[in-house]
């Protein structure tokens, strides 16, 4: 025990220092991937607030969903943003975020000193700081964050509650009550800490009757009626800052948590070196990458635990925490949701996680305590401290990009780029934009036009100097009027990231993690791609074929030029060169879906039909959800006189996306026309 002393003055220091720590780090991090649309929504729901209702865009979210969103503590910034006139919101924003994850390192000594002592608190602590995911979310996530901290203090407060029974004191009721309205408040899955509850609840009076010792349920202090009015009161409470909720109380909240089970938006994720969609991916996605993407230091301690596992079995703590690490992942996986960028959606389980791994590290101390060999303790040291090497160095040298963290499993971030996802929430498009803002006004050139993959006007909001800031995909970059252009190597296809397509021709900065380039910032150096798509577009074919020309003798490597150019051959009749010019766009990006639609339509205007149906095949292998392909797939087979087999195409295009009217209308009139029941 003669450790103890020293792990508990350790631990305090760990979590006092890591208060100043975020906030200094949250003070250059970057806008995140959803946080203009949270800012925006957030500043809906105070107007909705301020007008007494009468503003009603907080609940008009048709593209966004956000209504189903009761992201209380987005609210709260804007509405301190507001009262205080903050300019830089995102500021605040990041502020706020940091303080709601050293709250979670606060909940995580405060549950591990109450149920097994300094050791695991420690242990626990240590795992966090050197969780370069949870510690990079921390600075800049207020929906993720703020929702890990509900869940880790509803658990801390669930197992007060417990302990307390059979006659929990008010205050901890009240503590519990605040943080299930608060996890609530954020997101609709905060009503999962109502189940464990329930099922605490359960459990105990299932003992207490078993045992003959249950007390009278009218008495106000009895724990079946503190849960209800827990229970309750959490319930609506969470609802009071969600103006969706508050329409219908009863119905709305559960529609919501619906929703997100299964959530309408789906995203292509770069995954083991593939592009996959969203609602696709293997059941082993998250488990996949909580494994890449926590430090390997959390590893020994799970394995610990399991070898140990005997000796915690019957401690109530440790089945709370095993039960809400382990059942929102099965749930999550047996329900086939729809999950992507990592782990970030489901962050509130590596609390626990990390809890569980500073257990079985503890244990592991203890037994090699229990040998009474010192070296052996010596080498346990040392072993953690090799382990920490790795993500130290990475938070160090890579700041303010601390969440796509990578670690020694894969190669680090090094040798994860172009297998799994640079940067799914956008963070290096912040730096690269404030770079060109400052080139722009240095240079001051005035009417500048630019382009990004990302959301990127706030960066741009006080430079005179700027004409346009749009929003375009890097593949349809040719088709924009622009001068600069800041990509992120989010969401592109491993074939550009890994060759030496990228960094791009005329790329003059680029924003790096070791030593890869994340996010570009382009400076155009001709505008014919755009003209002779513009020409495209208007009809006029032969200026737009002789644009297009020099567009790819100046710069081969623009896919969607050679694209148009190829479109433009196919609309004169010229199948065989439209053919050769969208080659040479499919060897810039091989799965570039409309140059291969475009070159299947090529074939069949020539009568290669096996040709055509083979590559409308290789697209939709490749991209199954990209629905011009099973029209044009259809079309094909018609021609070629197979109307039951374009029926079933159809029906497989309506299967991907039920919407899709132009399929439903097609699929309607064919069945008709061949009496084939739908």
């Amino acid at each position: 025990m003669k450790f103890d002393p020293i792990l508990k003055k350790l631990t305090i220091f760990l979590l006092v220092i890591q208060f100043p720590l975020l906030l200094w780090l949250s003070l250059d991090a970057s806008i995140s991937g959803d946080e203009f649309l949270h800012s925006n929504h957030a500043n809906d729901v105070v107007d909705y607030f301020f007008t007494l209702g009468t503003n009603q865009d907080a609940l008009n979210t048709p593209v966004t969903n956000l209504k189903y969103y009761g992201q209380s503590y987005d609210n709260l910034a804007s509405l301190i943003g507001r009262i205080t006139k903050t300019e830089n919101i995102f500021l605040l924003r990041h502020l706020m975020s940091a303080f709601a994850g050293w709250l979670i390192f606060l909940f995580v000594v405060l549950f591990t000193s109450k149920t097994d002592g300094w050791r695991t608190s420690f242990f626990s602590i240590l795992i966090l700081s050197l969780s370069p995911v949870i510690v990079g979310h921390s600075i800049n996530n207020l929906k993720d964050i703020p929702f890990a901290l509900g869940y880790m203090s509803g658990l801390f407060f669930i197992y007060l509650w417990i302990k307390e029974w059979p006659r929990p004191k008010i205050k901890t009721s009240i503590l519990l009550t605040i943080a299930i309205a608060f996890s609530i408040s954020i997101r609709p899955p905060g009503l999962i800490l109502i189940l464990f509850l329930g099922i605490a609840v359960f459990l105990l009076l299932v003992k207490e009757i078993t045992s003959k010792n249950i007390s009278s349920i009218y008495n106000i202090e009895n724990p079946l009626v503190q849960s209800i009015l827990i229970t309750l009161t959490g319930y609506f409470a969470g609802l009071v800052f969600w103006p969706f909720a508050i329409q219908n109380p009863i119905v709305n909240p559960i529609s919501a948590h619906i929703l997100m089970e299964n959530y309408p938006v789906t995203i292509r994720q770069l995954f083991i070196g593939e592009l996959i969609w969203s609602d696709m991916l293997p059941w082993y996605y998250l488990p996949y990458m909580f494994v890449i993407t926590s430090p390997v230091i959390i590893i020994p301690g799970l394995i610990s635990l399991i070898v140990f596992a005997r000796l915690l079995i019957k401690k109530p703590a440790f089945l709370i925490l095993i039960f809400s690490a382990v059942f929102p992942l099965v749930y999550i996986i047996l329900k086939d949701a729809n999950v992507y960028g990592g782990t970030r959606q489901v962050l509130f389980v590596y609390p626990p996680l990390a809890i569980i791994s500073g257990y079985g590290l503890t244990l592991l101390f203890n037994w090699l305590q229990g040998l009474q060999k010192k070296i052996y303790l010596i080498l346990f040291t040392a072993f953690l401290l090799t382990l920490m090497v790795h993500p130290v160095i990475y938070m160090a040298k890579n700041h303010p990009f601390h969440y796509q963290y990578y670690n020694q499993l894969v190669g680090g971030y090094k040798n994860a780029f172009g297998k799994f996802e640079a940067d799914y929430y956008f963070n290096t498009i912040h730096p690269a934009a404030q770079w060109l803002n400052n080139q722009i006004i240095e240079n001051g050139k005035d009417s500048v036009k630019v382009i990004s993959n990302f959301e990127t006007k706030w960066h741009f909001r006080n430079n005179p100097l700027i004409a346009s800031v749009k929003t375009s995909s890097f593949y349809n970059r040719n088709m924009y009027d622009w001068d600069y252009a800041v990509f992120s190597a989010t969401y592109l296809n491993p074939i550009t990231l890994t060759t030496r397509l990228w960094p791009p021709p005329g790329t003059i900065h680029t924003i790096k993690i070791d030593n890869k380039p994340v996010a570009v910032v382009i400076k155009r150096t001709s505008y014919d791609d755009f003209k002779g798509n513009k020409a495209l577009k208007k009809g006029e074919l032969l200026n737009a074929i002789n644009l297009l020309s020099k567009s790819v003798n100046k710069d081969p490597f623009i896919e969607g030029a050679w694209l148009d150019y190829g479109r433009a051959l196919y609309k004169i009749g010229n199948f065989s060169q439209a053919i050769e010019k969208l080659d040479s766009s499919l060897s810039v990006y091989p799965y570039f879906e409309p140059a291969l639609l475009y070159k299947a339509r090529c074939y069949n205007a020539i009568g290669e039909t096996s040709e055509s149906i083979h590559t409308i095949d290789f697209l939709l292998k490749h991209n199954p959800k990209y629905l011009p392909a099973y029209l044009c797939k259809s079309e094909i087979l018609i021609s070629d006189n197979k109307p039951n087999e374009a029926i079933y195409v159809l029906q497989q295009a309506l299967i991907i996306q039920p919407s899709f009217s132009q399929a439903r209308e097609k699929l309607k009139r064919l069945s008709e026309k061949n009496n084939f029941s739908q």
